[in-house]
């Protein structure tokens, strides 16, 4: 369970920054013009957060249940998307975005 809280804390960082940050503020805006998918995609950390996590689960393997690997990996891609829209959403609550 640490490894999942862990890895959700990952997921919340990279999908925050990717959707919030002055940094990459060009980049989404780009991203704006190409696509109006992708640019609703990447300016929401909750729905960035299920696309990382699932790519993080790819590289670094956690099962949470001892069920058949599939549900595991959903299961534990779910679980993990959830706790990192939490931590996403209380950063943005005190960043007040």
């Amino acid at each position: 369970m640490i490894k999942a809280l862990l890895l959700s804390m990952v997921v919340a960082s990279i999908s925050f920054f990717m959707s919030h940050s002055q940094l990459l503020e060009g980049f989404r805006d780009r991203i704006g013009k190409f696509n109006v998918f992708l640019w609703q995609l990447i300016t929401c950390s909750y729905c960035l957060g299920h696309w990382v996590a699932a790519a993080l689960l790819i590289l670094m393997p956690v099962r949470l249940f001892g069920v058949v690997w599939q549900v595991d990996y959903l299961f534990t891609w779910l679980i993990i998307s959830w706790m990192a829209g939490l931590q996403s959403l209380a950063a943005s609550q005190l960043w007040g975005d």
